[in-house]
């Protein structure tokens, strides 16, 4: 299931690392992984939060931090200390592919005795949320909160703490059931996939584009003989939600993931041999969009180093006689480098 996914966002990940490290050696050495250490006291349930990742899909940006949330700013607990902050710390962690960066924040709201008890985190949360992507917002980073909100339902004082600072569900996963547990007509709102989108001022709104989404149903293939309650303790009583997007790079060209036209004259593709996240490989080179070589005072006849995965991108100069760009991106007739 996780190998379906580029990066894969994980809650209740106890001290105890065994499992993980036997997930990670089943999946190979192509996924990485970035997680927080274990919140101690009665609150932290000795949890960690992760992040699961396909490095040949993506890369971390360099930012990767847990975030101490206050749950009330100013308020001052005994002997003068800060209020408690949320536990488990979300972790936040920037990711980079396709030439455009997006973070990441999982979190999993404490349940607490009562429903009330999780007001106060949840309206922390989503004010931190609002004032980072206020001040992040020259940079036009991508960000998405995802995780365990433990959400009753749409329309109770839970939702409208989460989003009373302008979060978005996906609209993908509205009227999804969220646990296996779930009754028709009568599903949860625990686990969200959100962000931010248009009209909320002086905040980025998501430059990616989800065009799908959904939940993964594990029960029929995992479930044989044992009931939905050993289940949910073997492998977990909520459903893994997914969210699928199209992303655009800064300049406005096509992203990798995006699919890619030939354009006349330019790197015409013949006989494709092969197929791979919508590009189409020939034995010229890869097929891309006329704007991407529009830069070049000739073809650019690209041609793959072995075991290399050619990546177009935009010639900033060109030189016929050498066939080599300046620029990351453009591959010379017989070899490509990294000017």
């Amino acid at each position: 299931m996780i190998r379906r996914f580029d990066v894969v966002a994980v809650q209740e990940v106890r001290g105890n690392l065994r499992a993980l490290r036997y997930l990670l050696k089943v999946l190979g050495e192509d996924w990485g992984f970035i997680l927080t250490d274990v919140t101690l006291g009665r609150d932290g349930n000795n949890e960690r939060l992760a992040f699961l990742f396909d490095t040949r899909r993506v890369k971390p940006s360099g930012l990767a931090c847990e975030l101490v949330v206050p749950l009330e700013q100013g308020r001052r607990g005994e002997r003068g200390r800060p209020e408690p902050a949320v536990r488990p710390h979300p972790l936040r962690v920037s990711f980079l592919s396709g030439g455009q960066t997006f973070t990441l924040v999982t979190l999993h709201v404490d349940y607490g005795d009562t429903a009330a008890d999780r007001v106060p985190e949840l309206a922390a949360i989503a004010q931190w949320l609002a004032g980072w992507a206020e001040r992040e917002f020259g940079w036009d980073h991508n960000l998405i909160a995802l995780g365990d909100f433990n959400i009753d339902r749409e329309g109770d004082p839970l939702f409208d703490a989460f989003t009373s600072t302008g979060l978005t569900s996906a609209p993908q996963l509205e009227g999804l059931p969220r646990t296996i547990f779930d009754k028709p007509g009568a599903a949860h709102f625990y686990d969200q996939i959100a962000w931010f989108t248009k009209g909320q001022q002086h905040r980025p709104v998501l430059r990616l584009e989800v065009v799908a989404g959904g939940l993964v149903d594990f029960v029929d293939a995992l479930q044989g003989e044992s009931t939905r309650n050993e289940l949910s303790w073997h492998i977990s009583d909520h459903y893994p939600l997914w969210g699928s997007s199209r992303s655009r790079r800064a300049d406005g060209l096509a992203a990798p993931d995006e699919p890619l036209k030939p354009a006349p004259g330019v790197g015409r593709c013949r006989s494709p041999i092969r197929s791979d996240g919508g590009d189409r490989v020939s034995d010229v080179g890869v097929c891309v969009r006329a704007q991407q070589l529009s830069a070049c005072q000739a073809r650019c006849r690209v041609r793959r180093a072995p075991g290399a995965w050619p990546r177009p991108g935009l010639c900033r100069r060109f030189s016929p006689a050498r066939r080599e760009s300046t620029r990351q991106g453009c591959y010379g007739r017989r070899a490509w480098r990294r000017a």
